[in-house]
């Protein structure tokens, strides 16, 4: 968990980078205010030049590559889990069977707990890892 939050902590600050390039500030004013609002978990100088010149010279956040990829887990009343998965993580049964007992079975517990007292069912593709016997067996 403490990863997810690390990854999804550098992503609002990117967001808060193109953000303030946007507004024109400069570099130096953009370091301060994520110091200002974030304090010890503030990205690095260095990142947070290298991504305020990405954003200044008309760049997107997608334009780099990315090292992540995000697996969302929802209901009707909103975010159940997100769940981030490096690159270079194969995502073949037996992780996607991982997901589902430990990160959203936990998240089920601890943000829907009245839906394991009833039948309830996960909607998704037929991606091999979804339909995987190993991933069918850790949803019962």
């Amino acid at each position: 968990m403490a990863d997810e939050e690390d990854v999804s902590g550098k992503i609002r600050q990117r967001c808060v980078i193109e953000f303030c390039v946007k507004l024109g500030k400069s570099g130096n004013e953009t370091l301060e205010m994520l110091r200002q609002a974030y304090g010890g978990e503030t990205l690095g100088r260095a990142a947070v030049f290298q991504w305020w010149r990405h954003f200044k010279d008309g760049k997107h956040a997608s334009d780099r590559q990315s090292t992540f990829w995000l697996q969302l887990f929802f209901d009707v009343h909103g975010m159940i889990l997100q769940h981030w998965v490096s690159s270079g993580q194969t995502v073949n049964g037996d992780y996607y069977a991982n997901v589902l007992k430990t990160h959203l079975c936990g998240a089920m517990r601890k943000k829907r707990p009245d839906l394991l007292k009833k039948q309830w069912f996960l909607l998704q593709d037929n991606a091999r890892p979804h339909i995987a016997t190993v991933a069918s067996a850790a949803l019962t």
